[in-house]
């Protein structure tokens, strides 16, 4: 998936390699194409490893805690925020120069021979890397919404260093997922500490608080639970007098 998002934004670099060996003394058109691109993929294939790693490590962290568990948008946002505010950032704007100006990398970069193509194709793969790793990191995380994503995100990174405005398109998408990493964290962190029991308004724990030993309608209390006296079902749509009391008091 990676791969394949990043080789469209890479072609302009890739056609000025390939234009030029041959004539400044390096591989042939054919061999500059394979290893200017084979090294490019490495590098994102390394970041691709890597990152698969981070986000294993990551889960299981949340597993262990509680409240990241419970509070699950709170990394997402987090994710959102900071690609955000990476959009605005100095080494943000140096890589995207480099990828946005190809025959500048090529006359600055420029190495002889088959050893040379594959050094500048990692060099490319790198300020790539440098440019775009926070919004790959964002797509892996929501690679559940699938191919509508993924071309969506190919046209975004064509457009930003090749379009005419692409910084303009890159500071604009940043203040986006800044304000919307702000509002998911918000909201994660507002997000109820407990989930409520299928069907009912207070959730388990709140009836178990005030002595409801049976939440759902149908449900049979453990032997080991008296029930609460002169109750024998709840109305789903209306929490029992018990815990209208306690929210009044509080």
């Amino acid at each position: 998936m990676t791969v394949a998002m990043m080789l469209a934004s890479t072609l302009p670099t890739q056609q000025a390699v390939v234009a030029l060996s041959p004539r400044a003394g390096g591989a042939s058109p054919s061999q500059a194409t394979l290893l200017f691109t084979l090294a490019y993929l490495l590098v994102w294939t390394a970041f691709g490893v890597v990152a698969f790693a981070a986000d294993v490590v990551l889960h299981e962290a949340v597993e262990r805690v509680t409240y990241l568990e419970e509070h699950e948008l709170i990394i997402p946002g987090a994710l959102m925020l900071g690609a955000g505010a990476y959009q605005f950032s100095g080494l943000k704007d140096r890589c995207l120069t480099v990828c946005r100006t190809p025959m500048s990398f090529v006359m600055t970069r420029w190495r002889r021979g088959a050893r040379g193509a594959f050094r500048m194709g990692i060099d490319h793969g790198i300020y790539c890397l440098g440019c775009c790793w926070p919004l790959m990191l964002l797509m892996l995380a929501f690679m559940a919404a699938g191919l509508a994503l993924m071309a969506l995100a190919t046209l975004y990174f064509f457009a930003e260093k090749v379009l005419v405005h692409g910084e303009a398109v890159s500071r604009a998408t940043g203040g986006v997922l800044v304000a919307g990493g702000i509002a998911v964290v918000i909201f994660g962190f507002a997000s109820a500490d407990r989930v409520p029991a299928e069907g009912c308004g207070p959730t388990v724990s709140d009836l178990r608080d005030v002595g409801i030993t049976h939440p759902c309608p149908g449900t049979e209390a453990s032997p080991d639970q008296p029930l609460l006296l002169g109750v024998d079902t709840l109305d789903p749509q209306r929490p029992p007098r018990e815990l209208e009391s306690l929210s009044v008091m509080g």
